[in-house]
């Protein structure tokens, strides 16, 4: 994942979905820091293109865009989660 000015943001390690409507909100995106990788978020509703040829997703973002993630403030899916996302409206 870059901006449009070639400036490399991380790598898409993942997805967040809400489960009722069944859409990605986010990406997460991991990001090389010193010694360990660090993860963000960013909306998934940020313009973005795909570089078929050099295999970029390239997004009207820049680093500031990005937000700290930490995996312990996500609920686990739960089975209400599973019922929702079943029986609700087809997603477009």
């Amino acid at each position: 994942m870059c901006t449009e000015e070639d400036t490399q943001l991380g790598s898409v390690e993942g997805v967040l979905v809400e489960p009722s409507s069944r859409r990605i909100r986010y990406f997460v995106v991991e990001r090389p820091k010193m010694l360990r990788r660090r993860r963000y978020v960013l909306a998934a509703d940020t313009p973005a293109s795909v570089q078929v040829n050099t295999r970029k997703l390239r997004v009207m973002a820049h680093e500031e865009d990005l937000e700290r993630f930490d995996s312990r403030s996500v609920q686990n899916f739960s089975d209400e989660d599973l019922i929702s996302a079943m029986c609700a409206n087809p997603a477009a």
